[in-house]
């Protein structure tokens, strides 16, 4: 499973206002640093909603599921959907034609879920065998499909249109929505989003809704990095003749 976007903003703001991400204006000139925002006043509004409901509703829920829950069965369930998200990872690769990168996330998949313990642990980070993320927004990107203006999604977060669209096929590349519809799959959405929450409480007082210009700006630069990974050309620009290395991702040191 794909990490939650509405979870992401938080971090994303966190990293902003802690610098941990470097600035816009360091960036190289990839295309997302140059995504418009034409629909910034519904952004912002979607944007304070998504907080209000982190605020009353899945905050709550993560701090009485970070009591209760001790710090081995914490990180069990985080690598369980981490592992689950493999099948997205393998799929996009494979259509970004990322061969080895391909078996890598098959191979992450059935090492973690076999001597993992169904994912429980993450048997093949510790053998050096890393997380090669990817999504079908990432995928579209290398067939050279524009970003699209920048837009803040009710519950889920940061965007762009291509991204935000691309969300559906990620969906039915995620083992968990062929769960049988009812309290079992609800359940699953509930502990996933719960948990990922639960990573980010220590982080809540760096949060503020009126950062809204730096969110946009540090979740596509995030973005930009993620896209560089073997594209040399998202937008068509003839000048740009090699592509960048893959900055540090840190969304996913979290």
């Amino acid at each position: 499973m794909q990490v939650s976007s509405l979870v992401l903003l938080i971090l994303l703001a966190c990293l902003a206002l802690t610098g941990c991400a470097s600035q816009p204006e360091q960036a190289s000139e990839e295309e997302e640093y140059s995504v418009g925002d034409p629909w910034e006043n519904w952004n912002r509004k979607t944007l304070k909603f998504n907080l209000w409901l982190d605020r009353w509703f899945l905050k709550p829920l993560a701090k009485g599921y970070h009591y209760v829950t001790p710090n081995i069965v914490n990180r069990g369930v985080t690598n369980f959907f981490n592992n689950l998200s493999e099948s997205t990872n393998m799929v996009n690769n494979l259509l970004q034609g990322k061969i080895k990168n391909t078996f890598v996330s098959l191979g992450r998949f059935l090492i973690n879920t076999t001597i993992g313990v169904g994912g429980l642990f993450d048997v093949a980070t510790k053998i050096k065998l890393e997380e090669k993320s990817e999504d079908f927004g990432q995928t579209l990107a290398t067939w050279g499909v524009p970003s699209g203006p920048y837009l803040m999604l009710p519950f889920f977060g940061p965007a762009t249109l291509r991204d935000g669209l691309t969300k559906i096929p990620d969906w039915y590349t995620d083992p968990a929505t062929y769960v049988e519809p009812g309290q079992d799959n609800i359940g699953l959405r509930l502990l996933y989003y719960t948990d990922q929450r639960a990573d980010l409480l220590n982080l809540d007082s760096l949060l503020d809704a009126n950062q809204y210009t730096l969110i946009r700006e540090v979740y596509l630069q995030h973005r930009a990095d993620q896209l560089r990974d073997g594209v040399d050309d998202l937008e068509g620009d003839d000048d740009n003749d090699e592509a960048e290395e893959t900055e540090e991702d840190y969304i996913d040191d979290f």
